[in-house]
């Protein structure tokens, strides 16, 4: 969010970069979510029966927050096309 309040345009590659890191970032914690849901489901239970389960509602966000990094560097793209033109 802060390179959101500092940028001048949203299609600063300062911006695209940070919403990349943010998307894989978010990659461990699906994983690291799922491994600690089942182990706390084993010790609640006391069968340690481990089924990963993931949350899709994470894997959709992840995905949107690709898809929100591929438009913004496609108008970033635009930008500088329109910027070179002028």
């Amino acid at each position: 969010c802060k390179a959101f309040s500092t940028c001048q345009s949203p299609f600063e590659d300062n911006v695209i970069t940070k919403m990349k890191h943010l998307a894989f970032s978010l990659i461990p914690w699906v994983i690291l979510s799922s491994i600690t849901n089942g182990l706390m489901e084993g010790f609640m239970t006391g069968q340690f029966n481990f089924n990963a389960s993931v949350n899709l509602d994470t894997i959709l966000v992840i995905i949107l927050i690709f898809v929100l990094t591929y438009i913004f560097q496609y108008g970033a793209m635009l930008q500088q096309e329109s910027d070179e033109t002028l």
